[in-house]
């Protein structure tokens, strides 16, 4: 009988530690995903932030009126994307996630997504309602305004890296040194890093 209990307790065991293992994912506790918000992609889907896992990402923040900083971040972007040598394009994504809650619906997005010409291998477009962008963008140090009467919000103009477990590991206000940028990237994408 003894032997039957131990058994038992054996196997309960077991299943605790299996049920333990099988649970949500573990995230550092600096990483962004551990922020358990929906968002919702330009093409209607929504997603949470712990989905990026596994690949270096490149975040910032735009709004698809912006006609000031963001056309000239997403060159800067779009130029270090072309700057990418194959292999390392393949292990580095492009996060952008509006700080228009009200005006960049998924349709906005997806037409903006068109108009930058940005693939959707390598490009993931966002949008999220006003309390998760504005936790999102003090995580990242984003700081903007309320939309005025012409459309326009102030915002800074930060580009963060973040490792494949979702932290911080380089942050930028533009990319004036595309070199050093571009290294930091190619540190945090090596597989032995």
């Amino acid at each position: 009988m003894h032997a039957f209990l131990s058994a038992i307790l054996v196997i309960l065991a077991l299943g605790v530690s299996t049920a333990r293992a099988s649970g949500p994912a573990q995230f550092p506790d600096s990483s962004l995903y551990q922020v358990e918000t929906d968002w919702q992609r330009d093409d209607g889907k929504t997603m949470r932030l712990a989905e990026l896992r596994g690949r270096v990402r490149v975040v910032s923040m735009f709004f698809t009126g912006c006609q000031n900083l963001c056309p000239m971040l997403m060159g800067q972007l779009k130029s270090l994307e072309r700057s990418l040598p194959a292999d390392l394009k393949k292990r580095v994504g492009f996060v952008m996630v509006s700080m228009d809650v009200k005006d960049d619906t998924p349709d906005a997005l997806r037409k903006y997504r068109k108009e930058s010409a940005l693939s959707p291998e390598n490009w993931i477009l966002l949008r999220g309602s006003a309390d998760d962008t504005r936790e999102l963008a003090a995580l990242l140090g984003v700081h903007y305004t309320p939309k005025q009467e012409d459309g326009q919000i102030g915002h800074t103009g930060v580009i963060a890296i973040l490792d494949r477990e979702g932290r911080i590991v380089y942050k930028v206000t533009g990319i004036t040194d595309q070199n050093a940028f571009l290294a930091e990237l190619t540190r945090n994408a090596n597989p032995e890093h």
